[in-house]
């Protein structure tokens, strides 16, 4: 299982990030501030378990929505922007292999 590693800055009223890359798709924010040094103990607002993948993050205010593939399982995962906490999880069996590059990962998109 991977870590999703959440900074402090996400905590901060910002604006939501609900596409890939963010609101304009080009995954540079106007916010300012952010930190440069990131361990277990310095920046960081929470970590969870979260099911392996290359996901982009959906952010709302609240939430945080991640993909992820495990046991030949497709993962939405959703959890609370503030705490971490896991609310809710879906999965569906993946039903047919693909051809995939091997720099790519199962839960990401074939676009």
């Amino acid at each position: 299982m991977r870590i999703l590693l959440l900074l402090l800055p996400l905590l901060l009223p910002a604006e939501e990030w609900s596409r890939f890359r963010g609101p304009n798709g080009s995954g540079v924010s106007p916010d300012t501030g952010f930190p440069v040094e990131f361990s277990k103990s310095k920046n960081l607002a929470w970590r969870t378990p979260v099911h392996p993948g290359k996901s982009s993050p959906v952010l709302t205010t609240t939430r945080v929505f991640l993909t992820g593939y495990a046991q030949g399982k497709l993962y939405t995962q959703c959890f609370d922007r503030k705490t971490g906490k896991l609310l809710w999880e879906q999965s569906i069996p993946k039903e047919r292999e693909e051809l995939v590059n091997t720099l790519n990962h199962e839960a990401a998109p074939r676009h």
